[in-house]
């Protein structure tokens, strides 16, 4: 019987930052990773300044790390092939770090894994992968299987970094209904032509999302939406979004090599712990790629987490590991709604073709044209500085009466404005139903913490 203050489910971006996070406190920590991914999946590569802060917090940031990765500076939006761009950088947000970091997944998950194991108090396991657990008064009994040999290991709190299928959150009766409704196929392109070198490019005009960003100085990676279901192809219309040059050059990669996939999914688990268990990362919430925030959530789970069993002096006090996971539930619950609702309200507002989509998209441009602190606020929440639903709210809210003048201008003569203001109505109506939690959701805060279902060993 191997025995841990701590058991890891995953070692992708958000184990290994959890461990980080939780072997500062004191805890000594167990990672299972049942193997890392190779190059050819379709994954997070873009962190923002808040992720490089806390991952250089937390020690991850190695020299290697550091040296290969791509400097980030913001986003770049370009409304058609010829537009020149908008830009939203980094810098703009006050007492924020002026860059991100970008480069390949499975070099990135290495690395995070590799300066996690490296510190004290942190254990890796490879080729291990958690299969179930015994959830009981005293503690929690962990079923492991290591290089095909089962293990057991006892531990006081269980963490789920397995991403969005995660087996341990269904195990713990945590309720999430994924919702994939697109993929995503991208390529690595050599010597793309960006227009914007070391910014994340957003490319506007056809029917579905098309990204672009540098992962290396010679090489970018070039990712389109298309539907759920089908062909792995990409729809002439996006690609038409492209500049020339660059479109040319995805055109040539596209018929000579093969493309990565994943699919695009929407997840808000309705808890995030249990008793003696918590999830970190897109096991406890994901939303569409648009504003790449993936890894910087995974990071700030791992972050928050450390801080709670922290603050509640968990390793001395053993009594208090619950009580410390209610207030890293209610501490996150607010970030999870807000990257969620933002992620769809700017897809929506970017992509779709009615008419209140329209006007509000050429709001939307105005408003970053014009406004400083507008270029500020978007950028904030696009890159998880600011977490706040209100601010949010208030933000779409804003940019809604703004493309009221948007059609008070146009005088009607080119967009149908009833519809265009009875769409803008219900979508205001409807993200604010989306940001208010709903009763079920607000008794869970009142209820005692659930504990798990015991699972028999194997």
């Amino acid at each position: 019987m191997h025995e841990f203050d701590a058991v890891i489910a995953g070692g992708g971006i958000a184990g290994s930052s959890t461990a980080a996070a939780l072997a500062r406190t004191g805890l000594r920590v167990l990672v299972c990773e049942s193997g890392l991914p190779d190059e050819r999946r379709l994954a997070g590569e873009l962190f923002h300044p808040p992720a490089v802060a806390n991952l250089d917090r937390l020690g991850l940031l190695t020299p290697e790390l550091r040296s290969t990765a791509m400097l980030s500076y913001g986003f770049a939006l370009f409304r058609g092939p010829t537009d020149p761009g908008t830009v939203l950088a980094y810098h703009e947000v006050p007492h924020g770090h002026a860059y991100g970091l970008a480069t390949e997944h499975s070099f990135l998950t290495r690395q995070l894994l590799s300066a996690a194991a490296a510190q004290p108090n942190v254990h890796v396991w490879e080729g291990a992968r958690v299969l179930a657990a015994d959830a009981r008064p005293h503690g929690t009994y962990v079923n492991v299987i290591r290089n095909g040999q089962p293990e057991r290991v006892a531990c006081r709190l269980l963490v789920s970094a397995e991403g969005r299928a995660s087996k341990l959150r269904k195990q713990a009766g945590i309720i999430a209904e994924p919702s994939a409704t697109h993929r995503l196929i991208g390529w690595r392109i050599r010597h793309a032509s960006l227009p914007f070198p070391g910014f994340g490019h957003i490319f506007l005009g056809g029917p579905a999302t098309a990204l672009a960003y540098q992962i290396a100085p010679d090489e970018a990676r070039v990712m389109f939406e298309i539907p759920a279901s089908g062909p792995l192809e990409v729809p002439t219309a996006t690609l038409a979004s492209l500049p020339d040059s660059l479109r040319t050059e995805v055109e040539q990669v596209m018929g000579r090599e093969r493309s990565a996939v994943a699919k695009v999914v929407t997840l808000a688990p309705t808890r995030a712990v249990a008793s003696g268990f918590a999830v970190v990362g897109d096991a406890g919430g994901c939303s569409h790629p648009l504003t790449a925030s993936g890894i910087s959530a995974c990071v700030r789970d791992a972050m928050l987490l450390g801080e709670t069993l922290a603050d509640e002096q968990v390793t001395v006090a053993p009594s208090r590991l619950d009580r410390a996971l209610v207030r890293y539930e209610t501490g996150r619950r607010r970030a999870v709604r807000t990257r969620v609702l933002l992620a769809s309200a700017l897809r929506d507002a970017l992509y779709r073709p009615e008419p209140d989509m329209q006007v509000l998209r050429e709001a939307l441009f105005d408003y970053w044209h014009r406004s400083p602190r507008g270029r500020q606020t978007s950028i904030g929440l696009l890159t998880t500085q600011h977490d706040d639903t209100t601010t949010l709210l208030r933000e779409y809210a804003g940019i809604s009466l703004r493309a009221l003048n948007v059609m008070r201008a146009r005088g009607g003569d080119d967009i149908a404005v009833v519809p265009a203001l009875a769409g803008l109505a219900r979508r205001n109506a409807g993200y604010l139903a989306d940001a208010v939690p709903r009763p079920a959701e607000l008794l869970t805060r009142f209820r005692p913490l659930p504990r798990r279902h015991d699972h028999a060993a194997v």
